[in-house]
Order: structure tokens, then C-alpha cells, then sequence
């Protein structure tokens, strides 16, 4: 009894080991993988892209659903009918709206195969991952900062990025909110609070979740308060590197190219933005790489992807092309 106790207690030991090393999976690894995917994928590699795609959703228990949204469209182009309705199904148990599906051209072939009771008990497994007390939080935040900014017009003063004196004491308790949302349940993003799907009233549909992006973008200076606290949330999976880095370039007290690091919102469009990034090429991509995003330049031509992929589900033929909706949580703010 003695001897048996004691492997049960070894068994014990060693599965709480496991545990905790799983609990400890630094979530760097996993973006990382998935930019190898989207290298290759933007280069017209398919069947690499999916294998590393693979790779990242078996190693982790959180996948990104723009990221499994991606990989489905890239099975569908290829014609593996079993890997893309996979896919869709992985993508709608992780919050992939599934209108944003619906709407793409690669994917809606595939949802008549796939039986209601199926999409809906992906949707219970959603529902059962994210946490609902910090969901409601931060759609109460959002609303409160939407209410304002709809009403005041514009909230910033002469320079265009900082607060007019009246609304400063609104942004900073908001900001102070996140941060105690962000303290007591985890950066609310995908994996803490689920994804905009439609009911929300706030913002479009969308595997994203850009609830208190926004507050940190019109706070303007919110990352001072925020660059200790977001690195161990980007470790734990609860932040994308895309969400992190745009905090970092856009809410750091200043409008300076010459001061951001990773430029993630969009390609440069801007005289200066493209001197700089041209400049300083080599330390952009490193920065990037370092918290798990794909190159500056891979990063063109996804955005040329989604561009390209917006023109062509527009048309009324639906031949398949190899241009995909790489929709990411922050929807290239100001594209066309």
C-alpha cells in the first residue's frame, strides 16, 4: 500500500509538472510558427504554409482564430475539403463570427457540409473558453468610449494626437479599468474575452477583438502604464504581437515615426513612414521577430493579399484565386 501510495504520488507530481510546464508555454513560439505560415503562404508556398499552420494549432491550446480563419481558406484554395471544414470548425470553437465565413468566397462552399448541431456546439465550446465577467467589462468600457467620441466630434487637440484637457480624466479612468481587467483576468482580447461577432453592437463582425484597443489609441499615452504589465500577457497568449506592437508604435506620448519599433498598423503610405522604415530595416524586422511578427515585408503582401481578396469576392465570378482575407484584429486600420 505504502509503495503504491508513493507512485501515485510520483504519478501526481509528474502530471502536475506537465501542467505547469503547459501553463508556462510561452505563446511566442506559437506566432512565431505562424509567421513561418504566413511567409510562406504570401510566397505561394501552400503546402508549407499549412504544415506550419498545423504545427502551431497541435502545440497550443489557444489558437488565434484569424489565424485558423487564414489556414482554412488556404485548404479550400488547395481543395482539401477534410482540413478546410476542420478548419471551420476549430476557427467557430475558438470565435470565428460565422457571417465572416459566410462572406468569403473560398469558405462558403463548405458550410452547407457542415450540420447545425455541429456549428453550434462549436459556438458552446467558444463560449465556454472566454471569460464572460471580462467580456462584459470591456464592452461597457468600449460603449462609454464609443459614446464619446461619437458625440465630441474630435477629442484631441491641435497636434491631432493629445487629449484636449476635458476628456483627459475620462481616458485615464478608462485606461485605469484596463489595466484592472487586464491585472484580475488577462488582456481582453480574443482569448480572454472572445471576439466581436455581430451582437455586440460596437463594432463590425470579425474573428478581431478590438474592444479596448481603441481606448489605448485615443488615450494616447497609455503605453507609460502599460509596457511592464503587457509583455507577460504577450508571453500567455492573451495579447496578439500585432495588438502589442500597434499599443506600443501609437499610445506611447508621441506621433514620431522615428521613435516606433515595429510599425504593425499598416505599410507606410506616407513619405517619412517609408524613409524611415527604409532606414532602419534591418532593427524593424528584428523587433518583430522578437515578439512573434512575420517581416515588414511579409506584411505588404498581406496586405496586398487582403486587398486583392476584397476586389475579388466583389466580382461576380468566384474562380478560386490565391488571394486570402488575412483580417487581422486590427483590420489595417484606414485600408480601402
Amino acid at each position: 500500500m505504502h509503495v503504491f501510495c508513493m507512485k501515485r504520488t510520483a504519478a501526481t507530481l509528474l502530471l502536475l509538472l506537465f501542467v505547469a510546464a503547459a501553463t508556462a508555454q510561452s505563446y511566442i513560439g506559437y506566432h512565431r510558427t505562424v509567421a513561418g505560415a504566413e511567409e510562406a503562404l504570401v510566397n505561394k508556398r501552400f503546402t508549407e504554409a499549412l504544415r506550419n499552420y498545423d504545427s502551431a494549432f497541435a502545440a497550443y491550446p489557444f489558437n488565434n482564430p484569424v489565424d485558423v480563419y487564414v489556414a482554412a481558406q488556404v485548404a479550400a484554395y488547395l481543395g482539401d475539403t477534410d482540413r478546410c471544414k476542420a478548419y471551420i470548425r476549430r476557427g467557430l470553437s475558438f470565435g470565428l463570427p460565422l457571417q465572416t465565413a459566410i462572406v468569403n468566397p473560398h469558405l462558403a462552399g463548405y458550410l452547407p457540409a457542415l450540420l447545425p448541431h455541429r456549428i453550434d456546439s462549436c459556438r458552446e465550446v467558444y463560449l465556454k473558453r472566454i471569460n464572460k465577467k471580462a467580456r462584459k467589462a470591456a464592452l461597457a468600457l468600449a460603449k462609454k468610449d464609443q459614446d464619446i467620441v461619437h458625440v465630441a466630434g474630435t477629442i484631441y487637440g491641435p497636434d491631432g494626437y493629445t487629449l484636449k484637457p476635458q476628456y483627459v480624466p475620462a481616458w485615464d479612468s478608462m485606461l485605469t479599468e484596463v489595466i484592472g481587467i487586464t491585472r484580475t483576468y488577462g488582456f481582453p482580447a480574443q482569448k480572454i474575452i472572445g471576439t466581436q461577432k455581430g451582437d455586440d453592437n460596437i463594432f463590425t463582425p470579425g474573428p478581431h477583438s478590438v474592444f479596448v484597443y481603441y481606448i489605448l489609441i485615443h488615450h494616447g499615452n497609455a503605453w507609460p502604464q502599460l509596457k511592464d504589465l503587457l509583455p507577460a500577457e504577450l508571453e500567455k497568449g492573451n495579447i496578439t504581437p500585432q495588438m502589442y506592437a500597434a499599443i506600443a508604435d501609437n499610445s506611447a506620448g508621441h506621433n514620431d515615426y522615428g521613435k516606433m519599433r515595429y510599425f504593425a498598423l499598416r505599410p507606410c503610405d506616407q513619405k517619412a513612414c517609408k524613409q524611415t522604415v527604409s532606414h532602419n530595416k534591418a532593427a524593424i524586422d528584428a523587433a518583430r521577430a522578437e515578439i512573434g511578427l512575420c517581416s515588414y515585408d511579409v506584411m505588404c503582401k498581406k496586405y496586398a493579399s487582403t486587398i486583392a481578396h476584397k476586389k475579388w469576392k466583389t466580382k461576380k465570378s468566384q474562380k478560386p484565386k490565391p488571394v486570402f482575407d488575412f483580417c487581422p484584429d486590427l483590420h489595417f486600420m484606414g485600408s480601402k
